[in-house]
């Protein structure tokens, strides 16, 4: 539904007059006909609607993949504000769209109209303008998006840090090195060696520790290497062609930085938010992934890491149209 040949996903009644819209709920930004990009397309739209009387409230599939029934509550809060102040103020019912302004149609395709095309030569140029330095990746048409699964701490059964360094508890620290990485891998060197550590009592994983640790770890464990950090794989795994991602819950345990993510993970979740959102900013993209892994903000490193990401993603591509 929508008007004005501009199409809104879901629309809540006025309780206080039936025949009008209270607000108009848009879900991810999701791609019309009506203008050049999505974002520009997304901008465009909300400009115009709010001209003609219409409340928009964004909901993020991110969000409301991570935590819906946070999502909920901020409709549901929002909504009811705004009836309490409807009431306060003493406005009469009906403060919002008419539904005769409302055109609903049935195959997705926005009408035109002579007020669709009046509103659009009226929007000034600032509406179009894309962010100070942004740039857009486009969606491969052929990417489908794998099926994502919460990244969950393996748990290690205790150690004494005593008898840590006996060669009687090598083959079981090598034991629990291989469990750890099937149930964690990809994973970097320095978050196994420290789970496994902290398992033993271990407080500190200093270089003595690193040592006895790196020369336990099964020799038949992928590994890669990436500047400084190796990353050990689980078995039947091969880097070069995994597409597979983990996210967080709530759990802190679940939470990781995206240093801590191999490049392979990265391009996977940028991948997977390409896939919900073709038309993004690499900022943008930079700060869902961040969320996606649990991270509250999105330091310098951390964008540039995911930027680096999206780079070997466009270089096969790029490499293709110029051969």
């Amino acid at each position: 539904m929508g008007c004005s040949g501009y199409r809104i996903d879901l629309a809540v009644v006025d309780p206080r007059a039936p025949g009008r819209y209270l607000v108009g709920i848009e879900c991810d930004g999701r791609a019309y006909h009506s203008g050049a990009t999505a974002r520009d397309r997304d901008r465009l739209r909300q400009f115009i609607l709010e001209g003609l009387g219409w409340r928009i409230h964004r909901i993020w599939s991110t969000d409301w993949w991570m935590n819906p029934e946070g999502e909920v509550e901020k409709l549901a809060n929002l909504l009811q504000s705004l009836v309490e102040a409807g009431e306060d103020n003493g406005d009469p019912p009906g403060g919002g769209v008419s539904q005769h302004q409302v055109n609903v149609d049935s195959d997705g395709t926005p009408e035109t109209s002579e007020l669709a095309q009046a509103s659009q030569e009226s929007v000034p140029a600032a509406a179009f303008a894309s962010p100070s330095g942004a740039s857009a990746l486009s969606e491969d048409g052929g990417m489908t998006a794998p099926v994502p699964r919460v990244y969950s701490p393996a748990t290690v059964d205790a150690g004494d840090s005593v008898s840590f360094y006996t060669a009687q508890s090598s083959k079981r620290l090598s034991d629990q090195l291989r469990q750890v990485v099937e149930a964690e891998g990809p994973m970097p060197e320095m978050v196994l060696f420290r789970r496994v550590a902290r398992a033993w009592g271990l407080e500190r994983t200093g270089a003595r520790i690193v040592e006895r640790l790196r020369g336990l770890v099964p020799h038949t464990v992928a590994r890669t290497t990436e500047a400084h950090e190796t990353f050990y794989w689980p078995t039947g795994v091969e880097p070069s062609t995994w597409k597979g991602f983990r996210i967080a819950d709530a759990t802190e345990g679940s939470k990781r930085h995206v240093a801590e993510v191999c490049i392979e993970e990265v391009k996977a979740l940028v991948q997977n938010v390409l896939h919900d959102s073709s038309n993004m900013s690499r900022a943008d993209v930079a700060r869902t992934v961040c969320r996606l892994l649990g991270m509250a903000r999105t330091p310098a490193e951390a964008e540039r890491r995911v930027v680096d990401a999206m780079e070997l993603l466009v270089a096969p591509n790029a490499a293709a149209e110029a051969s």
